[in-house]
């Protein structure tokens, strides 16, 4: 607290000085409310997202890119953190466990609604020893590690949610592979 003023100036410094704590503490009061309102609204929409999803319900993850990927079989929930650990493929190299806001329930399209929507995918070419082949549309990206090389591949005819990494190994002799190896520089 300050002392009682002496005299006229310094009784409308003391005014001053209590007018800019007032204004303080309306402020610091102001921005607690925005943080608790704030607050609320980011955890209502994590807490709808954590009522839809539940382990062994089918889901999808971004991360990193725009698209989804998936569905992937939800293996626990963990309400408390809104995390969720996923049944991923076992070369994936991706942390299994996702928070709420990265996933959103799959569903199966219903073709019968929109008939014209599902494309055909071309067959693989069927051999006599029973091997079946897919043709490479083209190499969209690659992975080099110490040990190995992998590329991720568009098969023609389909989507990009049937890219596959696939080894260098499996590769060789292909046009593609050339192609890419000539645009890389590698």
């Amino acid at each position: 607290m300050l002392p009682p003023p002496s005299n006229a100036a310094e009784i409308k410094a003391v005014d001053l000085i209590r007018l800019h704590e007032l204004i303080l503490f309306e402020a610091q009061d102001n921005l607690l409310s925005a943080k608790i309102e704030q607050a609320f609204y980011a955890n209502k929409k994590t807490r709808n997202r954590r009522k839809q999803l539940k382990a062994g319900d089918p889901g999808r993850v971004t991360k990193f890119l725009p698209r989804w990927t998936g569905p992937y079989t939800i293996v626990k929930a963990n309400p408390g953190t809104s995390t969720y650990t996923l049944d991923l493929p076992g070369d994936s190299t991706v942390f299994p466990v996702f928070h709420s806001s990265l996933l959103k329930r799959y569903h199966d399209n219903d073709d019968s609604l929109i008939p014209t929507r599902a494309l055909l995918k071309p067959p693989p070419l069927k051999f006599d020893d029973g091997t079946e082949e897919y043709f490479i549309e083209k190499i969209i990206d690659e992975h080099r590690t110490r040990r190995m090389s992998r590329y991720l591949v568009r098969w023609k005819g389909y989507g990009p949610e049937d890219d596959l990494w696939i080894p260098e190994e499996e590769l060789e002799g292909t046009d593609a592979l050339k192609r890419w190896k000539e645009r890389s520089g590698t």
